[in-house]
C-alpha cells in the first residue's frame, strides 16, 4: 500500500502542469521539466526504500519513461501481434462464407498510430487515455516493485 501511495503522490498529485506539459519536449526544454518530476517523483520513495540503488532506478526508469515515446511504440508493438486480417462486416452462416465480407488490415503502420499514443485511429480518445494511463502506472508499479524487492 506504501509503494502505491508514493506513486499516486509523485506521479498525479505533485506532478505539476509544467512537468507534465513539457517533459517530452525535445533536449533541454524536456529533461529539465522530466528530471524535476523525477526528482519530486523518487523523493516519495525514500521513507520506503533503504537501497541507493533502488532509488537510482526508480529515478532513471520514470525519467526515460516518461521522456521518451516509449510506451507508445511498446503498445503499437504488442498490437503488432495480433492476426494482421480481421473480418470487419459481414457474416458467416453455418459453412457458408457470405461474399459480403470485407476483410481490413489490423496492423496499423506507426506513422498512422503515433499520434494516438500507439493505438489504432479507430479508437475512441477516452478508451485511448484510460488504456495509456493503466498501462503506464502498471509499467512504473512494476519497475518501482521489482527494484524495491530486489536491489
Amino acid at each position: 500500500m506504501e509503494q502505491l501511495l508514493a506513486h499516486f503522490w509523485g506521479d498525479f498529485v505533485l506532478q505539476s502542469d509544467w512537468m507534465a506539459l513539457n517533459k517530452k519536449k525535445p533536449g533541454v526544454q524536456g529533461w529539465i521539466p522530466v528530471l524535476a518530476h523525477s526528482l519530486v517523483y523518487t523523493l516519495m520513495f525514500v521513507m520506503l526504500v533503504h537501497s541507493w540503488a533502488a532509488l537510482a532506478v526508480i529515478f532513471v526508469t520514470h525519467a526515460v519513461i516518461d521522456h521518451y515515446s516509449f510506451l507508445s511504440k511498446f503498445i503499437w508493438a504488442r498490437n503488432c501481434l495480433a492476426p494482421k486480417w480481421i473480418k470487419r462486416t459481414g457474416r458467416v452462416v453455418g459453412d457458408d462464407f457470405d461474399p459480403n465480407v470485407i476483410w481490413t488490415a489490423r496492423n496499423y503502420p506507426w506513422r498512422s498510430c503515433k499520434n494516438n499514443l500507439g493505438f489504432s485511429p479507430e479508437r475512441p480518445d477516452f478508451l485511448v487515455w484510460l488504456i495509456f494511463i493503466v498501462i503506464d502506472n502498471t509499467l512504473h508499479l512494476t519497475i518501482n516493485y521489482a527494484a524495491i524487492r530486489w536491489l
